[in-house]
């Protein structure tokens, strides 16, 4: 059967500085990788939930999943008394050397793990620390019966204290986009990004005399996939093919004379009237608008249409993971997550949700995590909104 590490606080305030939480990190996803099973003492839980820095207790809460460990069920003082009585008469005999002692604040988690002991069966079950507690080994082991982990020590410079990196649980990935069936990575396609909707809406206005303003408008529609990346990934997560919904509008409009001033055509112009991420390929030609004003005339067509757009396999890999541990944790429906309070629950889900902020973008937020929270767009097949007046059902 698996060995048991039981772990004390000096391991989680070492995942947390920035020189020993690469090391104590490595030395967790070596126990796992043998097999192990790491336990968070249920006195050490209670320590993470007391933690006053919010932040730092989130990050403490995060690490025991992200390390997949499990938590000692909570004990209580009559479950410790006998023995207290035995840790007293170990007290009252011959003293070890002042170095080995073993300090009355240590004696609650010494106590848990050896109540764990005593309920693991045939499992071998070992101690786990990094810092002070290493200098009581010789007694801890002798007197109450504990053997530490081979990888107990004593770390030194640790290091300042840095925001928690998830290294365990998140996949990591190279952000990609797919247009019109060809790869480009996020950050290093930006041109054949641009150039392949160049050609794109090149083929759409090919018998209009429309040059100038597609670099621009390539590059901002660009932009706009990048950044609706999570909802790509939700639409591809769900089986189903993502697809970009571009509304441009091409205006033809001539000057007309006031005064002394010129007359003339102006040179026609495009732009991006509205941008969707959706399951729908749209391919809808608006009925022409005829524009005849004061100072103007002419006509403004709009033309709406879809191409397939699509992340790699690990991004929607990762989103489909965060979005797991946020709904596991929001219905609370396992035993382990039970146990934890509501207030720590909302700060682990709140660390998930940041976690797909950083991997996907801010939109991400409005577009799935709290899609249900605003308003449905439908893409009318009539004169379409503006993008800054869009109106909802």
């Amino acid at each position: 059967m698996n060995d048991v590490t039981m772990l004390d606080t000096s391991v989680f305030a070492a995942l947390n500085r920035e020189n020993s939480g690469p090391i104590v990190a490595k030395d967790l996803e070596d126990l796992l990788a043998g097999g192990g099973e790491l336990v968070v003492p249920a006195s050490v839980y209670q320590e993470i939930k007391n933690t006053p820095d919010v932040d730092l207790r989130a990050a403490q809460l995060r690490q025991i999943t992200d390390f997949r460990m499990a938590v000692q069920p909570p004990i209580t003082v009559k479950d410790r008394v006998d023995l207290y009585d035995e840790f007293a008469r170990i007290g009252a005999g011959p003293r070890p050397p002042l170095a080995w002692n073993v300090e009355s604040k240590d004696l609650p988690l010494i106590a848990d793990v050896r109540i764990y002991m005593r309920n693991a069966g045939a499992r071998k079950v070992r101690f786990f620390t990094v810092e002070r507690m290493i200098n009581s080994k010789i007694a801890i082991e002798r007197d109450y019966k504990i053997e530490f982990a081979l990888k107990s020590r004593k770390l030194a410079n640790p290091g300042k204290r840095i925001p928690y990196v998830p290294r365990v649980a998140v996949p990591r990935f190279t952000p990609t986009l797919k247009l019109m069936g060809k790869s480009f990575a996020v950050h290093a396609g930006t041109f054949a990004i641009m150039a392949a909707l160049k050609i794109f809406f090149d083929r759409i206005t090919a018998n209009m005399a429309i040059r100038q303003g597609f670099e621009d408008l390539a590059r901002r529609v660009g932009n706009e996939v990048v950044k609706h990346r999570g909802k790509i990934a939700a639409i591809q997560s769900s089986g189903k093919q993502a697809y970009a919904n571009v509304l441009i509008e091409i205006g033809e409009l001539s000057i007309l004379p006031q005064g002394d001033a010129v007359s003339g055509a102006t040179a026609p112009n495009v732009g991006l009237e509205r941008f969707q991420i959706s399951e729908s390929n749209l391919n809808l030609t608006h009925e022409d608008e005829h524009v005849n004003k004061v100072v103007s005339f002419g006509t403004i067509h709009r033309k709406t249409r879809s191409f397939e757009v699509a992340v790699s396999d690990a991004e929607v890999a990762s989103f489909r993971f965060i979005m797991n541990e946020i709904k596991r944790w929001e219905s609370a429906a396992e035993p382990d997550i039970k146990r934890v309070g509501p207030e720590d629950r909302m700060l682990i889900v709140k660390t998930w949700r940041q976690a797909l902020v950083s991997e996907f973008g801010p939109l991400v937020e409005p577009e799935v995590l709290d899609a249900d929270m605003w308003p449905q767009w439908r893409w009318r097949p009539g004169r379409p909104e503006s993008v800054n007046s869009i109106q909802s059902d």
